[in-house]
């Protein structure tokens, strides 16, 4: 028992180290070797902050005159672009005013054109030249409504040279209106003249259009030619309103486009012949061409038909 306590004893004794004391370092005063080291670091931040201090000041002072530079060059622009769209505007009353003199010019010297004081008679030989030249009846018709549309006089003159309307297109894809006052305005212009007329796009619902055409109120066909959309259009040249007074007529074409009669043919052969000539009695030539799936059975042949031309191969 002695012994252990003796031990515990000696073990009581034992010297502790010491603990460092965390308020020794707090608001102690520094030494002489200290404050020398703070004094140089305090000079160097006071040199630093003042460098700072001008640094700041100097941009401070470069962004002012940047700022007003910028101002003004701001208002530089708004002026320019002020300025760049007074100009635009006056390029543009310019540019009116030069096309307005441009256009005055023009009729100017379309008035002082020598073809101005050309006489009537040559002007009608050059126009009966271009419709002369011009084979297609479509566009025959047509450079006769632009000679006729150039100007007063050229209307005039057009319109009492009956060459230029003998030739005529009638498209029934136009409604009959069109097609009437087409018919209307051409009977007047070639006053008696021999026409050479072209019917196209006629098909088994046509009467109509074909009624609207007028074409027993031209006084004279040379030519007539109908043109079928589909052989079944044969139907309505056998109609009695289609019968032509007697010598109305002196030469008929009917045909029909192979490309269409090969795709668009009617079920039942059509049997024509003798009753598609008496529809033009007076005729002197007949040309019928391309009318598949038609049958031409002749039991009468008109006394004035010197030249019958058949051909139905399609």
């Amino acid at each position: 028992m002695s012994t252990f306590s003796t031990e515990t004893n000696n073990q009581t004794l034992l010297p502790v180290p010491p603990f460092p004391d965390p308020n020794a370092q707090q608001n102690r005063v520094p030494n002489s070797t200290e404050l020398a080291t703070l004094k140089r670091i305090a000079e160097s931040n006071a040199k630093i902050t003042h460098m700072f201090d001008k640094e700041i000041e100097q941009l401070r002072a470069t962004y002012e005159t940047v700022h007003k530079r910028y101002l003004q060059q701001q208002l530089e622009l708004e002026a320019t672009q002020s300025e760049l769209n007074r100009i635009r505007s006056l390029i543009s009353a310019t540019e009116a005013q030069r096309a307005l003199r441009e256009s005055e010019q023009r009729d100017i010297l379309a008035l002082m054109h020598p073809v101005r004081r050309c006489p009537d008679d040559i002007l009608r030989e050059l126009f009966e030249y271009i419709t002369r030249k011009t084979k297609d009846r479509k566009l025959a018709l047509r450079e006769s409504v632009h000679l006729s549309s150039v100007c007063q006089k050229w209307r005039a003159v057009a319109i009492s040279t009956p060459l230029l309307w003998t030739k005529s297109y009638f498209d029934l894809r136009k409604s009959p209106e069109v097609l009437k006052h087409q018919q209307e305005t051409v009977v007047s212009r070639i006053k008696g003249r021999a026409a050479d007329i072209h019917v196209g796009d006629i098909d088994y619902l046509s009467g109509e259009l074909l009624d609207a055409c007028g074409l027993k109120k031209s006084p004279l066909i040379e030519l007539l030619v109908l043109g079928l959309a589909r052989v079944d259009g044969t139907l309505q040249l056998l109609r009695p309103e289609f019968l032509f007074p007697a010598g109305r007529v002196r030469k008929v074409h009917i045909e029909s486009k192979k490309s269409l009669a090969a795709t668009k043919t009617t079920t039942h052969p059509i049997t024509v012949g003798t009753s598609l000539l008496k529809q033009f009695p007076g005729v002197t030539a007949a040309v019928v061409k391309g009318l598949s799936n038609v049958t031409i059975q002749l039991t009468h042949v008109n006394s004035t038909l010197t030249r019958l031309v058949i051909d139905n191969v399609g």
